[in-house]
């Protein structure tokens, strides 16, 4: 698993590879720290979608 830290550096270098949606959902999972359960909340999408993004960015 990566760390919180080195999660940030490389959104912050390979950003630009991903969609809007997939950087929103990796800011607020790393830099806000929301849960998926929060991430989905906010979004309107479900609590899967949210975990898959994650992993999948």
């Amino acid at each position: 698993m990566i760390s919180k830290l080195d999660a940030i550096d490389l959104l912050d270098v390979y950003g630009e590879l991903l969609t809007e949606r997939q950087r929103e959902i990796l800011s607020l999972y790393y830099e806000e720290d929301f849960s998926y359960t929060e991430i989905s909340e906010e979004l309107e999408i479900s609590r899967a979608a949210a975990m898959d993004s994650v992993h999948r960015a």
